[in-house]
């Protein structure tokens, strides 16, 4: 179920981003119990912590430009 433009710009307001049908957040974990409560009654599949992959650090690391020093 898509979420509505009314919705759509509560979310924005308290930093969510939304791909697709995914409602992304990386703010303040307490508002997310509040962003829950703005998406009744609709069905959510799942809500996960996103957790940086190993190799996309050690890539990121390694491709960062030397400080002079």
């Amino acid at each position: 179920v898509p979420v509505d433009t009314a919705r759509q710009e509560i979310l924005t307001l308290f930093g969510a981003t939304l791909v697709g049908d995914d409602i992304l957040f990386s703010g303040d974990p307490t508002e997310l119990y509040q962003l829950l409560h703005i998406l009744e009654p609709l069905p959510i599949r799942s809500v996960s912590q996103d957790q940086a992959a190993l190799t996309d650090i050690f890539l990121k690391l390694i491709r960062q430009p030397e400080q002079p020093g």
